[in-house]
């Protein structure tokens, strides 16, 4: 199987991945501004969001929650940073669709703007408020933690990095009165340290942006996700995509054709 390296529709995921269970991983749900360069990748439509959903539904995929278990033809909704748009956009799609997902939320910037994208020259978004995230829960929504600042763990010492993940945990604990049993590693990164802090401060699972099967029993605290994002723009990459098309319908109307060819598709580094 050649696993994938971002996610635009449950057709392509299947020609790559056939009905193997996955994370998927959201940020800004909203039109990419046109400013926005590098960061075009953190943004999905409202309108592509819908339509993986109710692709999603049609092909009878269950979604879950962290804490279930797989199996073949189900997945995980997640979303960093905890924007604003998860609210105001995701979550009615959600509750059309009848569908659950967890926000990863920094805990030391609820209602405030994403400072560390801010610092890289990427857009400045409002973040999911208290009250925001106390509507999220009421509906049956799940929270995890994302470090206090939303810093990079492996450029912090061991005391630093362990103030933001043990902290961030027991301050969404503290706010909303829930337990807080997900975390997942802002930019990605993390090393053998980080994960021992991340099992020290109580986290039954943490997530990476490593794409691959949603295995969480295979290594509860290096959970693999496969980003969503919009298809790319380049000539390479809407080929792939084609092909990817036309494979899959060659094998739902000719079940005797090979996949014609297999390719993976390449991304900048998601945080």
């Amino acid at each position: 199987m050649s696993f994938p390296l971002f996610y635009t529709s449950l057709r392509e995921y299947q020609y790559y991945a056939g009905e193997t269970p996955v994370a998927l991983m959201y940020h800004h749900l909203e039109r990419c501004p046109v400013t926005c360069g590098p960061a075009r990748a953190l943004f999905v439509s409202p309108k592509r969001f819908e339509r993986q959903l109710a692709e999603l539904q049609k092909a009878r995929w269950s979604v879950l929650l962290p804490g279930d278990t797989p199996q073949s033809r189900s997945l995980l909704l997640t979303f960093d940073d905890g924007y604003q748009s998860v609210f105001t956009q995701a979550f009615p799609i959600l509750e059309r669709y009848r569908m659950r997902a967890i926000v990863f939320l920094v805990a030391g910037h609820l209602g405030n703007r994403n400072l560390w994208d801010a610092r890289l020259g990427y857009p400045e978004r409002r973040l999911m408020s208290k009250e925001e995230v106390l509507g999220w829960i009421g509906a049956g929504h799940a929270i995890g933690a994302h470090t206090i600042s939303h810093p990079d763990l492996c450029q912090l010492s061991r005391k630093q990095a362990r103030e933001e993940i043990c902290g961030s945990k027991k301050a969404l604990e503290d706010r909303f009165g829930v337990p807080v049993r997900y975390f997942a590693y802002p930019y990605g990164r993390w090393n053998p340290w980080v994960v021992e802090l991340v099992a020290e401060a109580g986290f039954e699972g943490a997530f990476t942006v490593h794409p691959g099967p949603y295995q969480p029993a295979s290594h509860p605290l290096l959970i693999n996700r496969l980003a969503a994002r919009p298809r790319p723009r380049n000539v390479p990459s809407y080929w792939k995509g084609l092909r990817a098309f036309l494979g899959a319908h060659l094998r739902k109307n000719s079940p005797g054709n090979e996949p014609m060819g297999g390719g993976r598709h390449e991304i900048p580094v998601i945080r």
